[in-house]
């Protein structure tokens, strides 16, 4: 099975993709994840992306894309998606590696998803360098701008499954086991 978990950015995909690896064994592939290890390993990707995460911008599709299909090499048996994909071309080339069966849209307001990252830490008690106003209200308005289509690409093949991502993390886990029938 191979779920994609859609939201604005503080919606809690992280959280929730966490919760469902740890009760049900998902794989879980978070391409923010992804990216922030190469940054921080100073690898050729990473050196190419840093510039554009730190400004609140997407990463090229073609990098997306090449980076999502080496980490399914040997499929999506209970995988998720976390942050890929974010538009229709990037959707398009995963439907060509695997088979999507759902896709879980997390809704969130605006002004809580902001709240949310303005207060967020890393496991380190950290605020990530990413998590500035500027930046995340761009990651705000790039994700509405891109989700648009690529919800209506999932929605005309009835894969969406929508929760509401404004409560606790019990709820909202408890909303997405229901709709996923785990």
């Amino acid at each position: 099975m191979l779920i994609i978990l859609i939201g604005i950015p503080g919606a809690g995909k992280g959280t929730i993709a966490n919760q469902l690896k740890e009760k049900y064994a998902f794989r879980h592939i978070s391409t923010g994840d992804i990216l922030r290890e190469e940054v921080a390993s100073k690898s050729e990707l990473g050196n190419k992306v840093k510039n554009i995460l730190d400004s609140g911008e997407l990463v090229s599709d073609e990098i997306m894309i090449d980076m999502i299909k080496s980490r399914l090499t040997d499929g999506a048996i209970n995988c998720i998606l976390d942050g890929f994909p974010r538009t229709k071309k990037q959707a398009e080339a995963l439907d060509k590696i695997v088979e999507v069966n759902n896709v879980v849209q997390i809704h969130l307001t605006d002004q809580e998803a902001l709240k949310r990252l303005l207060n967020r830490q890393d496991e380190q008690g950290k605020k990530r360098e990413d998590d500035k106003e500027s930046v995340i209200k761009n990651r705000i308005n790039l994700f509405h701008e891109q989700v648009a289509p690529l919800l209506e690409y999932y929605r005309k093949r009835n894969l969406v499954l929508e929760i509401n991502g404004d409560g606790k993390v019990s709820e909202v886990f408890n909303q997405v086991v229901k709709c996923l029938n785990l």
